[in-house]
């Protein structure tokens, strides 16, 4: 937790424009569904400095800014359709940890921390 409240001390809010819709691993056998987002350098820098601070290691080379839309259940089929990007723009003002707990109903999500960007 301190970690997170050192980190949003120094941290201004990000400025984020979401744009393409996509999925993992592909469209056509789709896991997650996501909204990507504009990843300005920001948050980017933001996303590296908490992995450091929580000294969290991880196998992906690149980081991919999104927001996950939704998780499509194993043995489901569904295809992706091809979809308008939905034109929108935010502000990140705040980062919070959450404890995700797998249930057969879908996963239950509890906010353990936040803080509020004050740098």
């Amino acid at each position: 937790q301190k970690a997170l409240t050192d980190l949003s001390a120094i941290t201004k809010p990000i400025n984020v424009t979401l744009n393409q819709i996509g999925a993992f691993p592909t469209s056509q056998q789709p896991r997650v569904i996501w909204q990507g987002m504009h990843a300005q350098p920001a948050l980017t820098a933001l996303t590296k400095s908490t992995w450091q601070a929580l000294d969290y290691t991880h196998d992906h080379p690149t980081f991919q800014a999104h927001i996950t839309l939704a998780y499509v259940r194993k043995g489901q089929r569904y295809s992706l359709p091809e979809l308008p990007p939905l034109a929108l723009a935010f502000t990140l003002d705040s980062i919070a940890h959450y404890k995700s707990t797998l249930t057969a109903k879908g996963p239950i999500y509890e906010t353990i921390h936040s803080a509020k960007f004050t740098g």
